[in-house]
């Protein structure tokens, strides 16, 4: 009897003992599973991060190329190419496009966040307002607050680290710290403006389509009018054609005060790399030719992503 007993619990020990094995195998075998498709993961990352740096590179090249015949046009359409075992996708834009925030006059800073309210990128016009006066207030030289602006004072009410510069922009990035300006702000705003033209007017035939609304005098009709001839105009030029002699640049007339045709230098570069398994990254740089042969560009700025990329990666999936 003692003996059957002594059996019986020796048994159900080793029962035990296999479904104790089993259990802390199968969480290995998940475990395994899990760290396997994190390194995976990993590794598409820096392979999508990797086509993205050969896309900045690519891009650079084009705009070398463009000084003999332009073939890519720098007003931030995409350019997609195949590249190793995935894809690029480039976008050129002249700086000269855009409304520089250090000198673009106080209408412009005010027709482009008014526009961005409008195409419900900011929530109100009241608040596009407010924003333009901060931005305002923060470069003018004055303590004098504009209305609905920020000064010192303001800055100092709303617990912030910082007050108005007071001076000029020395980067985009700088937006940040405008009272009133957060992320989702600034993510909207960031794609079109500038510190690196100081120039009063924007370049009609790379300025994109947002930009273009922000000029007073201008409406949407007007703009996209002038935009189908622009392209019209690219077309040609970038198939090997000759460039048209005449575009219906008088449609722009009634905002003629705050345009001009200028030759940039310095050009933002936007890449994205992709895998077929949807990996994803973006880079961004902003170029400036040089001129000299032996040096032809110059890295100014270089971001490890790009904020519209990043937010469009957070979007959820469309059903």
């Amino acid at each position: 009897m003692g003996y059957a007993r002594t059996r019986g619990f020796a048994l159900v020990i080793v029962l035990w003992a296999g479904v104790l094995l089993s259990v802390v195998a199968a969480s290995f075998a998940f475990s395994m599973r899990v760290e396997t498709r994190l390194a995976a993961n990993l590794v598409e990352r820096t392979q999508a991060q990797a086509i993205a740096d050969a896309g900045i590179y690519r891009g650079i090249a084009a705009l070398l190329a463009n000084i003999d015949r332009p073939r890519w046009v720098t007003d931030g359409r995409a350019y997609e190419l195949p590249f190793g075992i995935g894809n690029m996708r480039i976008r050129l834009l002249s700086e000269n496009g855009k409304v520089d925030l250090n000198g673009a006059p106080e209408a412009l800073i005010q027709g482009l966040l008014r526009s961005l309210a409008e195409s419900g990128e900011l929530p109100n016009a009241e608040q596009a307002a407010r924003i333009a006066a901060a931005i305002l207030d923060w470069r003018d030289p004055d303590q004098r607050v504009r209305s609905g602006g920020a000064e010192d004072g303001d800055y100092r009410a709303a617990n912030s680290a910082v007050g108005a510069r007071d001076g000029a922009f020395l980067s985009v990035a700088e937006l940040n710290q405008v009272l009133g300006v957060d992320a989702e702000t600034y993510a909207q705003l960031a794609p079109w403006v500038t510190v690196h033209s100081w120039a009063p007017q924007v370049d009609p035939m790379s300025a994109p389509r947002r930009v273009l609304l922000a000029v007073p005098g201008l409406d949407a009709g007007v703009v996209d009018r002038f935009l189908a001839a622009r392209e019209e105009s690219y077309a040609g030029q970038t198939q090997g054609g000759n460039e048209p002699t005449r575009l219906p640049i008088e449609l722009l007339s009634p905002g003629a005060r705050y345009l001009s045709r200028s030759n940039s230098r310095v050009y933002t570069v936007d890449a994205e790399g992709e895998l077929p398994g949807g990996a994803r990254a973006g880079r961004r740089a902003v170029i400036q030719l040089t001129g000299d042969a032996r040096k032809p560009y110059a890295i100014v700025a270089w971001f490890d992503s790009i904020p519209e990329f990043e937010a469009r990666q957070k979007l959820p999936e469309s059903p």
